[in-house]
């Protein structure tokens, strides 16, 4: 692999489906929505989240939702993402980390995005 390829910033996007395709793992399914809304929008994010919202997997799997969250929160959906938030926090087990969330909600999360 060359550095210009290592380097290019959809290299990671193009890893992400690659690891999708050969493993089915959940979590590079939300690493790749992500990816997805930081270069087509919070939208286009949302909508690879949405096609994973039956994997019961990801029912109880905190950064599922703390990753809908934000989306929802940059779409201008603050009621949804406040629910996203409330949900992602009763999922953490680690005080740092519901720290984080706690000081994210969705209309301070919102704003800092705002383009």
């Amino acid at each position: 692999m060359s550095l210009e390829l290592y380097f290019h910033p959809l290299s990671s996007f193009c890893q992400k489906v690659l690891i999708l395709t050969m493993t089915g793992s959940p979590v590079v399914a939300i690493n790749r929505a992500v990816a997805i809304a930081e270069t087509r929008g919070p939208v286009a994010g949302l909508e690879a989240l949405d096609a994973l919202a039956n994997d019961s997997r990801l029912v109880d799997y905190q950064p599922y939702w703390a990753a809908r969250a934000g989306l929802l929160a940059r779409t201008g959906e603050v009621d949804a993402a406040d629910g996203a938030y409330e949900r992602a926090l009763g999922l953490e087990a680690t005080i740092a980390g519901a720290r984080c969330l706690s000081a994210s909600p969705a209309s301070r999360f919102r704003l800092s995005f705002a383009p």
